[in-house]
């Protein structure tokens, strides 16, 4: 083993270092001056706008190194490049309107300078590995694609000492043109395996490179079928010529530096392509290379069949009115207008919607198509987790045969219908649906599906393609656009090098602004601390409070909590002068509505934001929920109240323990106590919250979900007057959002409901698990030691 040539030992290899011995920034004056071309030069600014701007007066003052955007654009061009852009005309055996033409870049040079990128270190796994759950080694878990069986297998088959690079293509053709014009161009992008898929699949990571963009071309022939077989092996010809480097790497191996250093064929089903360009690619096998799609094969399965179907169940207008009374979320889309007649339809809305599609159908009067549908949603669910361990494996594998026990009710009520005829159809003959059985093996073969999602490819479009096409003439696009990328490229290296010379900023999260705020000196911020970590949730309420003094019976009266006092007066006498303990539902109310207490006055705030770590991965950030609590005011004629996990239990642990020994409740205000000068007790550096206790209802089968939907059912549990059972608990014993649905029963949903009083109105609502992958994954416990309410008998 040697040394190699680190990213800015080959960057000191252009020929212009020796200029940066003495200004690193060369050929710019200064670091500001750097950052005011960079900015330019990305900013999608004409040559015309830049010059404009830069004739401005008080442009003209400033210390700049280029007056025109022709000076900026020639300083830009002799920066350090990255794989340079080739271009070659392809002959064809048949005629076509124009030459084609052919735009790539080395594939091994795109591969070594994702290899050797800084950005990718500690990011990258050199070799495959397994990973089990306990030391037993009896649960195995699939991850990246260097834990997968394949990775294993072809690490056998090459030289001992060899680095194993699995290369990732993607390629789709995209618009150049929005509205009208019917351009299009057909990128190939290519991206490594080595690097971790929560980095990979960042778009702000740039992990996935542009390495050619395929012809598209137009061939004279009558016959459109045989214009497509055209197409199709002109493809596969274009594709040797770009991934020769790689076969050739493949046979051979390569020396790289890490970051630290036709009727015949239709026999066959190759869609006419007689040379397709894997069959010299030495180790490679087509069932394992191409991967499921979750973009594709689950989400716009769902949009396309699901939702048809649950469409068919129970109606369009039906489907947009229960859509349309779920409660928004706070960072989630709210479907106010329904989803059928949506007109742009994409991967995050198809998503958006999976979220409550289960709770929209549950009631339909035949529960074996209840059944399907949930089957499939815990199918992708399950399917999409970062990590998969060999029990989760068998899980989907179960949720599809699930779906395949209950799916002939869907075709009894008529539900799969023709696309075109629009009559029921009487099977379920569509590939789709076939290619949900090849996720299983995948698994086992490449890892986790979720790494190979076509989300990121398809919005590197935007940057790669959509772009840089709008800064051209819309005169010869493919060069102008290698062109304007290679440009964009040497600014990104060269300000990767400024940051690898310069400190850099850390992204924010909410658990490093509590631990720096725990180590500011006494005094110099606010208390109780607005930013704090419990367990394993951050919490984060405004500054500011929205009501900042308000006497507690004036509180009672505005968010409709008339047993307010009598609650704080029991939460006083449980806690104690000084100490701060852990809380839990108690029996009677035992203190009068009007108790003395020590103080008279309370801050409070209408929300307050939870986030929590990957359930996957601690390492990555989950999604932050707003929880609200906000009384009555319009169009809340009821007031905003969300519902939250609250721990009732020291001994269990969120997430670990998953929902065993927490209670889900309804917020219904968040407090501090204003305490009397001169006094100093634990309270008054402590947020507290009055919730509300929601109880599940056991099904007639003696189970806590309802079967059909897989869900929990609450009700509101009361006291014995038939008031709502409502305690006061600190704060930072919520542990997580929980997003309540109302439960539609029948085919038919109260017209009189909406997003605004369909939580209030409805009797029982359901625990919607599919809001939330992270929560959906740890909802997979039962609750145990949880309040429990039997059907017969009340709360």
């Amino acid at each position: 083993m040697g040394d190699g040539q680190t990213f800015l030992a080959r960057f000191a290899l252009d020929s212009f270092s020796v200029h940066r011995k003495l200004n690193p920034y060369y050929p710019f004056s200064t670091l500001a001056d750097w950052k005011m071309a960079n900015f330019l030069l990305t900013s999608g600014l004409s040559m015309r706008a830049i010059n404009t701007y830069l004739s401005l007066e008080l442009t003209k003052t400033l210390p700049l190194s280029f007056q025109s955007a022709k000076e900026l654009r020639f300083r830009a061009e002799i920066l350090p490049s990255g794989p340079v852009w080739k271009f070659k005309v392809i002959p064809t055996t048949h005629p076509t309107k124009q030459p084609v033409h052919l735009y790539y870049r080395d594939s091994l040079d795109c591969i070594e300078s994702l290899f050797n990128n800084p950005i990718f270190a500690g990011e990258m796994d050199f070799s495959p590995y397994r990973l089990f759950t306990t030391a037993e080694r009896i649960v195995r878990v699939y991850t990246e694609w260097m834990s997968s069986d394949a990775a294993w297998e072809l690490q056998s088959q090459i030289t001992d000492g060899g680095t194993l690079c699995g290369v990732i293509l993607s390629s789709d053709k995209t618009n150049i043109t929005n509205v009208c014009g019917g351009r299009v161009a057909h990128p190939l992008l290519i991206s490594l395996t080595n690097i971790r898929m929560k980095t990979r699949n960042k778009a702000s990571s740039h992990a996935f490179l542009l390495l050619a963009l395929m012809p598209i071309p137009r061939f004279v022939h009558p016959t459109t079928r045989i214009c497509s077989v055209l197409e199709a092996r002109l493809f596969h010809q274009c594709l040797d010529i770009v991934l020769e480097p790689l076969k050739t790497a493949a046979r051979v191996g390569r020396m790289m530096s890490d970051p630290l250093g036709n009727l015949q064929c239709e026999k066959y089903r190759l869609s006419g392509v007689s040379h397709p360009f894997f069959r010299d690619w030495p180790l490679s096998c087509p069932s394992r290379f191409l991967t499921p799609k979750c973009l594709h094969h689950w989400h716009r399965f769902f949009w396309d069949h699901d939702l048809g179907w649950c469409i068919e169940a129970l109606g369009s207008r039906e489907l947009n009115f229960r859509f349309s009374v779920l409660p928004p979320v706070t960072g989630v889309r709210h479907f106010s207008q329904g989803v059928t007649q949506l007109k742009q339809i994409t991967g995050r809305t198809q998503r958006n919607a999976q979220r409550y599609i289960v709770v929209v159908l549950a009631g339909f009067p035949d529960a074996r198509v209840v059944t399907a549908i949930r089957a499939l949603m815990d199918f992708r669910y399950l399917a999409q987790a970062p990590a998969i361990s060999s029990t989760t494996r068998d899980k989907i594998a179960a949720a599809l045969a699930e779906f395949h026990q209950h799916k002939q009710a869907i075709l009894d009520h008529g539900l799969r219908r023709g696309g075109q005829t629009k009559l029921p159809l009487e099977h379920f003959n569509f590939p789709k649906l076939e290619l949900l059985h090849n996720v299983v093996p995948s698994i086992n073969n490449v890892g986790s599906i979720l790494q190979w999602t076509a989300d990121t490819t398809e919005h590197a479009h935007i940057e790669v393609i959509k772009d840089p096409a709008s800064m051209t003439n819309n005169m010869n696009y493919d060069a102008q656009i290698c062109r304007t990328l290679d440009r964009d490229e040497k600014c990104r290296l060269f300000n990767t090098t400024i940051k690898l010379w310069s400190p850099h900023r850390k992204a924010t999260n909410l658990f490093a602004v509590a631990q720096r705020l725990l180590e500011a000196p006494p005094g110099s911020i606010p208390s109780p601390l607005r930013v704090f970590v419990a367990g394993s949730t951050a919490f984060h309420l405004n500054r500011e409070p929205s009501i900042r003094r308000m006497s507690i019976d004036d509180a009672a009266q505005k968010f409709d909590l008339p047993d307010l006092r009598g609650a704080l007066g029991d939460y006083v006498n449980r806690e104690g002068a000084f100490a701060q303990n852990f809380h839990v539902f108690g029996g009677p109310r035992r203190s009068s509505h009007d108790a003395e207490l020590p103080f008279n006055e309370l801050r409070v705030w209408y929300k307050v934001r939870l986030q929590q770590k990957s359930y996957h991965d601690l390492s990555t950030l989950g999604l932050a929920f707003m929880v609200h609590a906000h009384p009555p005011c319009q169009p809340w004629k009821y007031g905003r109240y969300d519902g939250a996990l609250l721990n009732i239990d020291e001994a269990h642990a969120w997430p670990s323990s998953g929902l065993a020994g927490h209670s889900v409740v309804l917020v219904r205000m968040i407090m501090c106590p204003t305490a009397r000068r001169r006094q100093t007790c634990s309270w008054t550096d402590r947020f507290l919250v009055y919730a509300e206790r929601l109880d599940i209802v056991t099904q007639a089968n003696g189970s806590v979900v309802e079967p059909s939907s897989g869900l929990h059912v609450l009700k509101r549990a009361t006291r014995a007057s038939g008031a709502p059972f409502g305690e006061i608990f600190p704060l930072d014993q919520l542990r997580s959002y929980c997003n309540l649905a109302p439960r539609f029963d029948g085919a038919q949903a109260d017209s009189r409901l909406s997003c605004y009083n369909s939580i209030h109105s409805s009797p029982t609502m359901f625990l919607n698990k599919y809001i939330d992958k992270d929560f959906y994954y740890i909802s997979k416990t039962r609750f145990r030691n949880s309040h429990l309410s039997d059907t017969a008998i009340t709360a």
